[in-house]
């Protein structure tokens, strides 16, 4: 029953939409199982991009008139469109960045001034610094993000088109179990390079910002 009623609610997009109705049922159904966040996340986003009523889709008609493009369905658009969508994901880098900004002591800033420094080499050389291990712990969540990536795109383009949103653990799922194909070594092959990817680019991190030092 559960699985009929997400089928169901297919028919929410219209043919506007790039996908199709049993398109649009299948990944109904496949949202079903992915946690709250990510389901918000996807229909906010197929409305978002929606040839029919979406923002982008708007905003593109007044930019270029009558372009009508549909930028998930496009190749040529579809990676930076999905690039934009974790745009969203920055109100929480912000609010680490202005929690650690709000922890410095204004002592520090008054000596400065008092010292006769300017705005901008207070901001260069006394809160940037202070910043850095901050900096350095959204880039490893960052990096983290983008090496597991896999909700999003499964959800909202599945790869496509011609494979311009792959990702490497939606490339490892297709790999091993998405596919009729099935070609486990690879697709393990696949996960060990995304576990040593992790390790180099966390360890590349710590040692541009001095994560693993304190100052």
């Amino acid at each position: 029953m559960g699985l009929s009623n997400a089928a169901g609610t297919g028919s929410v997009y219209d043919s506007g939409c790039p996908y199709t109705v049993q398109e649009n049922a299948r990944l109904e159904i496949r949202a079903q199982y992915v946690p709250d966040s990510e389901h918000h996340f996807y229909r906010s986003n197929r409305n978002l991009y929606s040839p029919a009523r979406g923002v982008v889709t708007e905003l593109c008609n007044l930019i270029w008139p009558g372009s009508d493009v549909s930028v998930l369905s496009n190749a040529k658009y579809a990676f930076w469109g999905i690039t934009f969508t974790f745009i969203l994901f920055g109100g929480s880098n912000c609010l680490l960045l202005l929690t650690q900004i709000f922890s410095i002591d204004p002592a520090i800033y008054e000596s400065a001034r008092i010292e006769g420094a300017s705005d901008s080499q207070i901001d260069l050389y006394i809160t940037l610094p202070l910043l850095r291990p901050m900096i350095g712990t959204i880039s490893v969540m960052a990096a983290n993000y983008g090496l597991l990536l896999y909700n999003e795109i499964a959800l909202i383009t599945s790869g496509g088109p011609d494979n311009t949103t792959y990702s490497l653990s939606y490339y490892i799922y297709k790999t091993s179990l998405g596919s009729t194909k099935l070609n486990f070594a690879r697709g393990n092959t696949a996960g060990v390079i995304q576990f040593i990817l992790g390790i180099v680019i966390v360890c590349l991190i710590n040692r541009a910002f001095r994560s693993d030092t304190s100052d």
